[in-house]
């Protein structure tokens, strides 16, 4: 499967995207394809995208800034999210980014971390170890640096995988008229 149908697949029901995409499942999928290869193409030139057979994550490294600079978004398809997407959802979108930004350093007082952006598995594969794999070897590459790891979620039920994988819950809020957003740190073992 292509990282982006990947990606795509598992998010479909997340909150967040059901909020920012509403309607029909298979119109949010597409469109959900679509805004996943996009986002991987613009993260690739910043971002380490580690990929086994069944599963993909995102990690954006300490000394990289988010929200996508406008430059990184017109260099690659994000440009036409607007028109692909739609301004409503691009504004909730976009409105959740910031929030995740903002939240990210009150909920790790500040300090470098690095970004566990997304994480998926294929979900004809889920239950066998991949997305636990790819977490843990991210993880380890943030401790050796010195870092913690930030992570959000916005579907109560992946809470209990993130807290088996030593996260701890930062904050609890809902976005404007949107869907509650956990906030979660894993901290280095030292």
């Amino acid at each position: 499967m292509e990282t982006a149908d990947l990606l795509a697949a598992a998010f479909v029901d997340d909150p967040l995207h059901v909020w920012a995409l509403p309607g029909d499942r298979d119109r949010r999928l597409r469109r959900l394809c679509w805004l996943m290869g996009a986002l991987v193409e613009a993260l690739a030139d910043t971002c380490l995208i580690d990929r086994d057979e069944a599963g993909v994550a995102v990690w954006r490294p300490p000394e990289v800034s988010r929200p996508l600079p406008p430059g990184v978004a017109l260099r690659h398809r994000l440009a036409w999210a607007p028109v692909r997407l739609g301004i409503p959802a691009v504004l909730r979108l976009r409105a959740a980014g910031v929030d995740v930004e903002r939240r990210a350093a009150s909920d790790t007082a500040g300090r470098p971390h690095w970004t566990l952006e997304l994480v998926a598995t294929d979900p004809g594969a889920r239950g066998r170890g991949h997305g636990s794999r790819l977490v843990e070897r991210g993880a380890r590459r943030a401790a050796a640096t010195g870092c913690a790891v930030y992570a959000v979620t916005h579907n109560p039920a992946n809470l209990p995988w993130f807290l088996r994988r030593g996260f701890r819950v930062a904050s609890v809020r809902s976005l404007r008229r949107g869907p509650r957003v956990w906030g979660l740190v894993c901290e280095p073992d030292l």
